[in-house]
């Protein structure tokens, strides 16, 4: 890059970051938005931290109680919770830019919109890849966390964010196995029941208990599923003449995305949900946590986003470009989710 300083490179660079991520973010978004999906359902909260705080509020704040008007308000208690951190994962995806002026044209609105606007499309659709196959799996290597980690007895997945579910039993999902069986509505109201009213009974772990009266609470606002048991679920509610479509306005998420519903909570297939799973998600227990990455543009302001588009670059005229987010998926209530695992893909006859 010749002509700048070291300094000069870096600030250029940053401030051309910060006009291009200006205007090429929402073409990028929506294409991460196109297709129903984990990303696109669930709540993402922007997080400061350096790390990823959970704090699991599994009893109930002590202290206090009913008052007259001469009584004590009683002490100020605690809360009973316990807490567990994770880093972020990182992901990245680059476009095809290695021109230095070529990224200075187009930042200052002078370049050719159309062929970076077609480039940034095709990293958003291979960010969307990366970030469902995360998010519908289990952690692996620099991965972020997925459903599976979050979502499980205790059986295949014994720990969640450092803390083993056998010793912390709140961090148990309500979970059902159809043993190869077909989906039925006697299987659906058996999760929905524990979801909303717990199991009925103390959950005992080396570490602490999990009250009776703690768990529940929970509201199913979706139903995530394969495509393939999504049909078969399609054939248990025609062949029963239930055809039930909610009014929008009673659920979290649009039941204009499918006309399949189980009291109220849409049903849900997609390619990249793990085969022979249901998940029953109440979505306000659920997180993408988010860390801002911070720009800094030609006036000096800042301005915070979640994806950036990062121009890196040293010496001579070579710069390398790509999209940039930093995020965790957290679930902080796991015992207000369910799953029903080993479902055939058969329909109910």
């Amino acid at each position: 890059m010749a002509g700048l300083t070291t300094q000069q490179n870096l600030e250029s660079l940053s401030q051309i970051s910060a006009a291009l991520t200006h205007t090429f973010k929402k073409g990028f978004v929506d294409v991460l938005n196109e297709e129903v999906s984990l990303w696109s359902l669930l709540p993402k909260h922007k997080n400061l931290a350096e790390a990823v705080r959970v704090k699991f509020h599994v009893g109930r704040n002590t202290g206090g109680g009913a008052t007259t008007e001469t009584g004590s308000v009683g002490t100020a208690g605690h809360q009973v919770y316990h807490s567990a951190y994770t880093d972020y994962a990182i992901y990245t995806k680059p476009i095809e830019v290695t021109d230095f002026v070529q990224a200075k044209s187009m930042a200052s609105g002078h370049g050719n919109y159309d062929a970076w606007a077609d480039e940034v499309a095709r990293a958003a659709a291979d960010m969307r890849l990366d970030l469902e196959e995360a998010l519908w799996g289990a952690q692996s290597g620099n991965s972020s966390l997925g459903i599976l980690d979050a979502l499980d007895d205790g059986a295949t997945v014994a720990n969640y964010l450092g803390l083993a579910r056998a010793d912390y039993p709140f961090l148990k999902c309500i979970q059902s196995d159809a043993s190869s069986g077909t989906i039925s509505f006697a299987m659906l109201r058996s999760l929905f029941r524990q979801i909303h009213h717990g199991t009925g009974a103390d959950i005992v772990g080396n570490e602490m208990t999990f009250a009776a009266e703690d768990q529940g609470g929970g509201r199913v606002d979706v139903l995530l599923t394969t495509p393939a048991i999504e049909t078969a679920y399609e054939a248990l509610v025609t062949s029963n003449s239930r055809y039930p479509i909610p009014p929008q306005i009673n659920s979290r998420v649009d039941p204009g995305l499918t006309d399949l519903v189980y009291k109220r909570a849409p049903v849900i297939g997609s390619r990249f949900a793990p085969d022979n799973n249901l998940f029953a998600l109440d979505l306000s227990t659920w997180a993408i946590e988010i860390l801002p990455q911070t720009l800094i543009d030609a006036k000096g302001q800042r301005h915070q986003h979640d994806f950036a588009l990062i121009l890196d670059g040293r010496s001579g005229q070579t710069v390398t470009a790509f999209w940039r987010v930093y995020l965790q998926l957290v679930c902080t209530k796991p015992w207000r989710n369910g799953r029903i695992v080993n479902l055939s893909h058969d329909e109910p006859s």
